[in-house]
Order: structure tokens, then C-alpha cells, then sequence
């Protein structure tokens, strides 16, 4: 019978082990993970934030600096670190002196023990000061400011940039300049270097300083208003008059290198003379002047240095106009100096295509000359020549007729003074590029009147139906405002304070109450074994110290060499698969997840490390104690026999 039930204790052997097994696993996740300083501990020996620092970030800086404008989902024609000539030393060392590694662990450590403590229990407030979060991003923003300044990064953004994307709208926009209006002929003339005219037009306007001091400000809004410094924020680029007066002066100086007179004629004059005059103008003796040959003679009665004189107005006008200075325009340009210049000169042509007339008509017959000299005194020209008449006396009489008639058919519908104002602007743009171009000239204008503009209004409509977003934002600017503080009473239903609760509430259950379930699953299996393999009290608790011995060998064995035997294996293996395979997700930068990896997989080890040599010394004090009492107890009637003839000498000893 005593062979059963000491068969029954052995069986018992199997669960104990298991047992103990849990509750010292139980006990040391208590004295590491679950401890508010432990995980603290392990990352700051680790140098996790040197680490991110020193070696991952300037590994992040370059891979992505190798990435297209396209993966980055920008519309740019360089990666932006590129254009603005970022590397990774630089950048790395600017954070560096913004948030060097001693900061940024003074600024996790406290969260991380706070968050530990709170879930485990040990605390029942949770309190995150936002103040070195706060000022770690002031001073990231004075670091990337000072950065960007140094590295001569808006002077790169605008020539690998700004010009180039201006060259190329402006090529695409003048391909068919040359037949479009003189405004579009003036800003296409030179062809390819039309272009790089326009792109250096830009950089006149656009300059460095300008686009640092839009960046800065901008910057320095949407910081003060995340932080919570500020209600509100306003970004903008708002050119000033100085911008303004240096596009004027950079349109006006491509427009004046065009064809003056292409200016002042095919846009003011040409189109007045049209308005007023017919295809074309019959004069006396049916000499025919075209629209046309009036233009030419128009502008050939121009003295040159007039002829640029208006043009200079007219452009300084349009320039003016195109950038806001103006609200509108109305440039005169006198035409009555040229028409009386004009006169003589359509005379002239006139009288030479009656002298042509006359020169090629024939003598009359006798018959004939009688109807020829009435139709001369009408003003006709006759299908002969009369007797005792010549071309050029025929030319002198009629000199004056000519002259008169010039003026009266041919120049009185000209006006002496034609107007172009802004609406004859924005229809010949229309006309040369439909609404396209108009729109673009309104554009232009609000740009230089009013900048560009968005606000905390514009951002709160544009994520209106993000309700998340709104949120998340709202819980980023009040944590920096006013810091975070949590009690249980904060906890609600699909919140991250509710997440927060569930793992307390499950981290108490595992610390606690299975750990007290297990010692005491121990102790019982230690009284079952006892008292199934022993006959006396002594062999009892020899029974069970000897299970309990067992028990703890098997558990220092399995958490000693053979942890270390499998351990060494995994993470090796975890090593060598992370160098193999990164992981798709993180294709783009490979070699920043492979380093970080690596550092994790050390921190990890360490950790499991710390732990597993917990279990092991544990059980190894467990064995120890185990070892004792059964000792104790296996010899114990020899000390129990021992301690009576100690007894015994000592009572027998004369007083």
C-alpha cells in the first residue's frame, strides 16, 4: 500500500514542477517587467537614445534622401533633403544639440515609469508633464531654422527647384507664343531663353531671404498654436510692396526687350484703326489705300524714340497691373503728331499709284477725248489719256484732291489719342489663351494683393468629417498645454484611458492573484506528496522537500543551460533572418530597420537575459532551502539524538 501512495507522490512531481515553475516566473516578472524602473533601467544601459541618435537617424537622413519625389508622395522635382542640400551628419547633429541623448531620456524615462507604474498598480494617479515635451519641440524649431540657414537650403530650393519648375511652365506656357497677342510674342521672344528669362525674373522676386523669413514665421505659427501658446495660427506667404515692385520691374524689363512697336501698334493702334476703318478706302480718280498700308504708314510716320516712349508707359501700366499696384489702367497714347506725319506719307502713296494709273493709260482717240477730260475734272480715272494732257500735270492738279480726301477718308476715323485700359488687357489674354491664361493673371493679382492664407478654421473644415483627426488633434494641443493626468475614474468605454484600465486591471489579476493561486497550488501539492510518501513527520516533510528539490533543479536546469543553449540559438537565428529579410514594410529603408532591428533584438536578449537569470537564481534558493530541509529531516533523529545527549551532559554536569 505505502508503494501506491508513494507512486501517487511521485505522479505529483510533474504538476509541482510546473507550478513552481509559474509562480517564480510569476514573481520575477514582478521584480522586471512589471517593476516602474527596471524597463527604464535596461533602455538607458542599453543606450537606446544615443542609439537613435547616433547611428539611426543618420542612417534614416540618408536612405531617405535616396528616395524619388514620387514615393514621398511630393510634387517636387527633387527629393526635398536633396534640393535643399540636407545631409545626414548635418541634420543628425542638429538634432543632437536640440534634444542630445541625456534629454531625450530625461524626457521618456519619466513617462515610461509613470505608464509602468500606473498599470501594475503601483500608483494610482498617472501624471505625464508636457513642459520637456514642449520645450523639445521649441527647440527642435529653432534647431531646423538654424539648420536650414546654414546649409544654404532656400538659396538650393530655389535654383533645384523654384527655377526649374517656373522654367518649364513658362516654356510649356509660350510654345505658341508667337502667335498670340504682342504681350505673349514679348514674353515668348528668344525662344529657349525665354524661358531661363522668365525662371531669372522669378529669382529676382522670390529671393532667399524672402522665402526664410515666409518659412520661419510660418514655423513659428504652427508651433506656438500646437504647443498651445497660441488659439490659433495664420500661415501665409505674403509678398510685401518690396516683391511686388521687384515682379513689376522684372515683367517690364522682359517686356521691354520686345519689339516696341509690335507693343504699341498690335496692341493699342492697330486695333483702333480696324475699329474705324473699312478693308478699304477709295480716294479720287479710284486710287485704293488698304487698312493695312494705313497701320504700316502709321507706324512708319513714328519716330522711333516715341514709338519706345509709349511703350515704356504702356508696359510700366501692364506691369503694375499684372502685380496688384494697381487696380486698373488706362495708358493714352497721342496719335495726332503721327497722323499729320501720316498724311503727307499716304499722299504721296496715293499720288504714286495715280501717276502709275496715268502713265499706263492711252492716248485717246478724237471721239474719245472729250468724255476722258470730263471724267478727269470728276475726279474719275478715264480709260484714256486726252490730247495735250500729261501724267504729271494731270498729278499736280490733282495733289490737292488727293490730299484732302486722305485726310477726310483715311485719318479723321482714326482717333488723335487711343486708350488701352485693363479690360483690352484681359481680352486679348483671353483671346490669346482662354480662360486659362485670364485666370492665371487673377491669380497672379490676389497673389501679390492679398498672399496666400490658411488658418486653424481652414484645417478644422478641411478635417470636418475626420472626426479621429479632429480628436487626435485636439488631445496633441491640450497634453502640450496642460500636460496629462489619469485616474481611474478618467476611464471610458473605446478610449485609450479605457485601454489603459484593462491592461491595469489584467496585469493585477496575473501579479497578484495568480501569484498567490500558485504558491498556494505549491504548498498543497508539497502537504499531497508529504503525506502520500511519508509514514512519520519526519519522512512527510522529507517527501516533500525532496519533491520540492527536484522540482527547483528542473527549474534552475531549464532557465540556466538549457535558456542559454536555446536562447543563444534564437536570437542569433533572429539576427541572421533580419539581415536576410527587413521586412516589405520597410523596403525603402532597409538599413536604418536592420540596424534598429539588430539594436532591439540586444535589448531584448538582455531583457529575457535579466529575467530568465532571476528564475534561475530563484530556483537555486528554492533547491538551496529544499536541500536543507530535507537534510534536516532525513537525519533527523540522529539530531534529535544528538540534541538529547547534549541535554543529558548538560544536566549531569555538577552545579
Amino acid at each position: 500500500m505505502i508503494w501506491v501512495r508513494r507512486a501517487g507522490a511521485v505522479a505529483l512531481a510533474g504538476p509541482l514542477t510546473a507550478i513552481l515553475l509559474a509562480a517564480l516566473v510569476l514573481l520575477r516578472l514582478g521584480d522586471t517587467l512589471l517593476d516602474p524602473d527596471f524597463l527604464a533601467d535596461q533602455l538607458a544601459e542599453a543606450d537606446l537614445y544615443g542609439f537613435v541618435l547616433d547611428e539611426a537617424l543618420p542612417l534614416a537622413v540618408d536612405e531617405f534622401r535616396l528616395l524619388e519625389p514620387g514615393e514621398l508622395g511630393v510634387d517636387t522635382r527633387e527629393n526635398p533633403l536633396v534640393a535643399s542640400g540636407l545631409d545626414a551628419s548635418r541634420t543628425a547633429e542638429a538634432a543632437r544639440r536640440a534634444l542630445p541623448p541625456e534629454e531625450l531620456e530625461a524626457l521618456v524615462d519619466p513617462v515610461l515609469r509613470e505608464t509602468v507604474a500606473y498599470a501594475t498598480g503601483a500608483s494610482d494617479t498617472l501624471t505625464i508633464d508636457s513642459q520637456p515635451a514642449a520645450n523639445a519641440v521649441r527647440r527642435l524649431a529653432t534647431e531646423a531654422k538654424a539648420l536650414l540657414r546654414d546649409a544654404g537650403a532656400y538659396e538650393l530650393l530655389l535654383e533645384r527647384e523654384l527655377q526649374p519648375l517656373v522654367r518649364e511652365a513658362a516654356r510649356d506656357a509660350l510654345a505658341s507664343g508667337a502667335d498670340g497677342s504682342g504681350w505673349t510674342r514679348g514674353l515668348a521672344s528668344g525662344d529657349e531663353e525665354a524661358a531661363d528669362r522668365i525662371a531669372e525674373a522669378v529669382s529676382g522676386v522670390v529671393t532667399p531671404e524672402w522665402l526664410r523669413e515666409q518659412f520661419e514665421r510660418n514655423l513659428d505659427e504652427l508651433t506656438a498654436w500646437l504647443l498651445g501658446d497660441a488659439d490659433g495660427f495664420a500661415l501665409g506667404v505674403r509678398p510685401g510692396e518690396a516683391q511686388a515692385e521687384a515682379a513689376s520691374a522684372e515683367i517690364a524689363a522682359i517686356l521691354g526687350e520686345a519689339d516696341s512697336a509690335e507693343l504699341v501698334y498690335g496692341e493699342a493702334l492697330d486695333p483702333a484703326v480696324d475699329r474705324n476703318l473699312g478693308e478699304t478706302v477709295t480716294l479720287p480718280y479710284g486710287v485704293e489705300i488698304g487698312r493695312g498700308e494705313v497701320k504700316a504708314v502709321l507706324r512708319e510716320a513714328a519716330p522711333p524714340d516715341w514709338v519706345r516712349e509709349q511703350a515704356d508707359r504702356l508696359i510700366a501700366d501692364v506691369s503694375a497691373y499684372a502685380t496688384a499696384r494697381t487696380d486698373g489702367f488706362e495708358t493714352t497714347i497721342p496719335l495726332a503728331a503721327s497722323k499729320e506725319r501720316a498724311a503727307s506719307l499716304l499722299t504721296e502713296l496715293a499720288l504714286e499709284r495715280l501717276g502709275e494709273a496715268l502713265r499706263g493709260l492711252p492716248a485717246c482717240a478724237p471721239e474719245a477725248a472729250a468724255s476722258a477730260a470730263a471724267a478727269l475734272r470728276g475726279g474719275m480715272l478715264p480709260d484714256c489719256l486726252p490730247p495735250d494732257t500729261s501724267a504729271d500735270g494731270l498729278l499736280g492738279e490733282a495733289r490737292a484732291a488727293i490730299e484732302d480726301s486722305v485726310t477726310r477718308l483715311v485719318l479723321e476715323p482714326v482717333p488723335d489719342a487711343v486708350s488701352y485700359g485693363a479690360a483690352d488687357l484681359r481680352r486679348d489674354l483671353r483671346a490669346d489663351g482662354g480662360a486659362d491664361a485670364l485666370a492665371a493673371l487673377d491669380d497672379g493679382r490676389e497673389f501679390f494683393a492679398e498672399g496666400w492664407s490658411y488658418d486653424d478654421a481652414d484645417l478644422r473644415a478641411d478635417l470636418a468629417s475626420d472626426h479621429d483627426a479632429l480628436d487626435a488633434l485636439d488631445r496633441v494641443r491640450s497634453f502640450f498645454a496642460d500636460g496629462y493626468t489619469h485616474t481611474r475614474a478618467d476611464a471610458s468605454e473605446g478610449t485609450l484611458a479605457d485601454d489603459l484600465e484593462e491592461l491595469r486591471d489584467g496585469l493585477n489579476s496575473a501579479q497578484r492573484g495568480a501569484g498567490v493561486v500558485a504558491w498556494l497550488a505549491v504548498a498543497v501539492l508539497l502537504v499531497a506528496i508529504g503525506a502520500l510518501g511519508g509514514r512519520s513527520w519526519a519522512g512527510r516533510v522529507a517527501w516533500a522537500s525532496g519533491a520540492l528539490l527536484a522540482s527547483a533543479l528542473v527549474v534552475a536546469l531549464l532557465w540556466g543551460p538549457v535558456y542559454s543553449a536555446i536562447a543563444d540559438l534564437a536570437f542569433d537565428q533572429a539576427r541572421e533572418e533580419l539581415v536576410i529579410n527587413p521586412g516589405e514594410e520597410f523596403e525603402d529603408f532597409e538599413a536604418t530597420a536592420r540596424r534598429t532591428g539588430e539594436k532591439l533584438i540586444d535589448i531584448t536578449e538582455s531583457v529575457s537575459g535579466e529575467v530568465a537569470g532571476g528564475i534561475f537564481r530563484s530556483a537555486l534558493v528554492v533547491a538551496a532551502v529544499a536541500l536543507v530541509v530535507f537534510l534536516v529531516a532525513a537525519f533527523w533523529e540522529r539530531i534529535a539524538e544528538a540534541a538529547g545527549r547534549a541535554r543529558g551532559r548538560g544536566s549531569a554536569r555538577p552545579t
